[in-house]
């Protein structure tokens, strides 16, 4: 979405509250005693305790967060607010911007088909909902 802050080094930033920081989680203060809930539910390591390698975990929980949370919801706002997407010509350079941010890819025609019938105006859907389930896709969530 174009808002991680790329500053190399600094001071740890509580990295769970909100607004959310912008910085990446290596710069996130744990307080061990005191794991935030969001951790757990994305089966954060244990500080505690050597973790040379994680375990893969993949829990309803965890997609409900994303579909409902607002860190999803604030970042598929920051993608429609960007320059590029707000100068595009069309709805096709849109949807080819926003693919090419999220994807790193064009669309297919398909994709193009179903994203126009989506955004269509006798739908509700916005373009925030677009990018949202576009964030929210697995493509995009997983490395193949």
């Amino acid at each position: 979405s174009g808002q991680l802050d790329l500053k190399v080094g600094g001071r740890p930033v509580k990295i769970h509250t909100h607004p959310a920081s912008t910085r990446r989680t290596l710069y996130g203060f744990i307080d061990r005693q005191n794991l935030p809930a969001v951790f757990r539910t994305f089966d954060f390591a244990n500080p505690d305790a050597h973790c040379p390698k994680r375990f893969e975990n993949i829990v309803p929980q965890q997609a409900l967060f994303l579909m409902n949370g607002s860190f999803v919801h604030d970042q598929a706002k920051c993608l429609i607010q960007q320059k590029e997407f707000m100068d595009a010509a069309n709805d096709k350079a849109k949807l080819h911007f926003l693919h090419q941010t999220v994807f790193q890819r064009n669309p297919s025609t398909i994709e193009i088909q179903e994203a126009l019938v989506f955004l269509s105006p006798k739908g509700t859907a916005s373009w925030a909902d677009y990018a949202q389930v576009l964030l929210l896709s697995n493509e995009f969530r997983f490395v193949d």
